[in-house]
């Protein structure tokens, strides 16, 4: 039976491409992505009652055989004997080792009657996926998380996809009070083997406009196999002290001391960098995380934004710098700490 059916596949010439996205569809989604050395699957679904269901990868051969069939009650087929090819009960083709080999166009006749049958065509695309989590920026290779630089000493950021196939883009954004602003950028990719690339995007920082603190991040955008990914780097640019008021805090010797970085903290906290005498960042806050970056014990940074000294000594006296980029714009608060009284 499952010979006579083959006849007329190649007989006929009736051919309808199925797609659906609802739940209950049958049929399979026409372009399709497996990892390149693992087992996988082309993802169809067909009713549990089929008269037949049959696979190729020659589609411009009409004289091609199936590598592999289902004619309602066996397998067969030299992909199945072989090994190379499985089919699950629902009609799903599997790969057991994908190589470069399954990048092609696969046709696969469904057989919904004795009589009538639907062919469909599917692109299959040979994936490699990148070894990192998220973008590479290079500028931070030697940087603890969150990656803080100085605007002064940062002329270009690059930042890489990582291996992988297909080719990507990436692009550069900037986090403003009235949200991303995508930015302009230089892309170049990097042929690594025949098979992968490298997609590099290079940003001129000197083109940022002045503000106290530049929030950037690199993309790789939601597109085909992948995920969108994302990583994040923080400029931060010098400041002259007039360019904000300075409020003296007069404190005990072992006083707690808060600094807050706003007069009316925003729900949404956006980003916040806290320098001592307008040098080194001490402490840092973002949508995500937040940290005291050397000193943790006698340092404290809030989700709010609000820098502590937990117990005041002469050593910590200074001014203490807040620069923000929070929804509604970005600004700059400083504090002069002044310790008095004697050590007990």
């Amino acid at each position: 039976m499952a010979d006579c059916r083959i006849v007329m596949l190649l007989a006929l010439c009736s051919y309808v491409v199925l797609v659906n996205s609802d739940e209950d569809f049958s049929g399979c989604y026409v372009e399709q992505f497996i990892e390149l050395n693992t087992e996988a699957m082309v993802r169809c679904r067909f009713p549990e009652k089929n008269y037949g269901i049959f696979w190729f990868d020659n589609i411009r051969d009409t004289n091609a055989k199936p590598i592999i069939s289902y004619d309602g009650n066996d397998k067969s087929g030299p992909g199945f004997l072989g090994g190379e090819y499985n089919m699950l009960a629902n009609g799903s083709l599997v790969i057991t080792n994908v190589s470069m080999h399954h990048e092609r166009f696969f046709k696969v006749v469904w057989f919904w009657t004795d009589d009538f049958f639907t062919n469909i065509y599917i692109a299959v695309n040979v994936t490699v996926s990148p070894s990192q989590d998220s973008p590479f920026i290079r500028e931070c290779e030697d940087e603890p998380y969150p990656c803080i630089l100085s605007a002064a000493d940062t002329q270009r950021l690059g930042c890489s996809s990582g291996i992988v196939r297909p080719s990507t883009d990436l692009h550069w954004y900037e986090q403003t009070g009235q949200g991303e602003r995508l930015l302009d950028s230089s892309l170049s990719t990097e042929i690594v083997t025949n098979i992968t690339f490298n997609t590099l995007s290079t940003l001129d920082s000197t083109e940022l406009r002045n503000n106290y603190i530049s929030e950037l991040t690199c993309k790789i955008p939601e597109r085909g196999p992948f995920q969108q990914r994302s990583t994040k780097v923080i400029l931060y640019h010098q400041i002259d002290r007039s360019s904000g008021p300075i409020s003296r805090l007069i404190v005990q010797i072992y006083e707690r001391v808060a600094m807050r970085c706003s007069a009316n903290p925003h729900k949404d906290v956006g980003t916040v960098l806290w320098r001592l005498d307008l040098n080194d960042i001490i402490a840092y806050v973002t949508n995500k995380s937040n940290g005291v970056l050397f000193d943790d014990n006698m340092y404290r940074i809030d989700s709010d934004g609000t820098f502590s000294i937990t117990s005041a000594g002469v050593q910590h006296e200074g001014v203490y710098t807040c620069n923000a980029v929070r929804p509604g714009g970005e600004f700059v608060m400083s504090y002069r700490v002044i310790v008095v009284g004697m050590y007990g």
